[in-house]
């Protein structure tokens, strides 16, 4: 069982936590529609560990070379291919007949995102470019899914906030990978000053967007101080990216660096006592 929960990287749900940001901002946390967003939570999580173990059997040979990732289970022979199949199939179909039931709107969601995962787990992902993209359209997924399924409209420029906002995590993870010695196809074709040129442009584009949400979106005025702790947050990763590996796993970073997670916390906090 242990195996099996590594193969769903629960870690990694924290990337899903996007779904309620629709409600968040929207000033209806609190009301009867979190019930059917945290449903989408469950659901789109699942599909999430669905696509995880797909693309660890599809990568098996690669992460087996990895320093880190050849412990995980399917790499390292703890899971059998055919395991790790069955897990996949048993946790779509659950997340399927989640949502049939009870949040039916998210279904097209949730079918759309678990097959642009395997198309990009087979091939997409070794496609200069298009790669980054695509990896950086998946947490739009997550905020569409949340404001379909309860119904919240979504601001143009939230959209854009999390698009550039993931380009410029998933660039900062390239550019980590491009120095470690075993590289995945697609990095032959990247080098570490593109992709920093890159990394700049892409704080760029999410600090002016966030910027401009904060005056001209749906928002109290003193939401635009809140640019402060965006930029402390961007800034203190940027770093990072620049000086060593440790963005190749952002998900264990946000836990680790005291001042990102400082940040992000306190801008929660913030936002939450203007918004409420």
């Amino acid at each position: 069982m242990k195996d099996f929960l590594a193969l769903m990287r629960p870690l990694q749900w924290v990337k899903n936590i996007l779904v309620f940001a629709p409600l968040f901002f929207a000033g209806e946390f609190f009301s009867y529609k979190f019930y059917d967003v945290f449903l989408f939570f469950v659901q789109f999580s699942l599909v999430a560990s669905a696509s995880y173990s797909i693309n660890d059997i599809l990568d098996r040979g690669a992460d087996s070379l990895h320093n880190e990732k050849r412990s995980r289970p399917v790499a390292s022979g703890a899971v059998s291919v055919k395991s790790a199949l069955y897990l996949s199939f048993f946790l779509y179909a659950s997340s399927a007949l989640l949502a049939f039931f009870f949040t039916p709107s998210a279904l097209p969601i949730l079918v759309a995102y678990a097959a642009l995962s395997i198309i990009y787990s087979s091939y997409l992902k070794n496609i200069p470019i298009i790669d980054i993209i695509v990896v950086a359209s998946f947490y739009l997924f997550r905020i569409e899914g949340g404001g379909i399924v309860s119904g919240t409209p979504i601001s143009s420029w939230l959209v854009l906030c999390t698009f550039f906002a993931a380009l410029f995590l998933v660039i900062a993870k390239r550019r980590a990978e491009a120095t470690a010695a075993i590289k995945r196809p697609v990095l032959a074709v990247y080098n570490v000053a593109v992709l920093e040129y890159f990394l700049v442009i892409a704080l760029a584009l999410t600090a002016v967007s966030y910027g401009i949400y904060t005056v001209l979106g749906p928002l109290p005025r003193i939401a635009v101080y809140s640019n402060i702790l965006v930029m402390a947050g961007l800034f203190r990763y940027l770093a990072l990216s620049m000086l060593g590996n440790d963005t190749e796993f952002p998900e264990k970073l946000f836990f680790k660096d005291k001042i990102i997670l400082g940040a992000v916390a306190i801008w929660g906090l913030f936002m939450g006592v203007i918004i409420y």
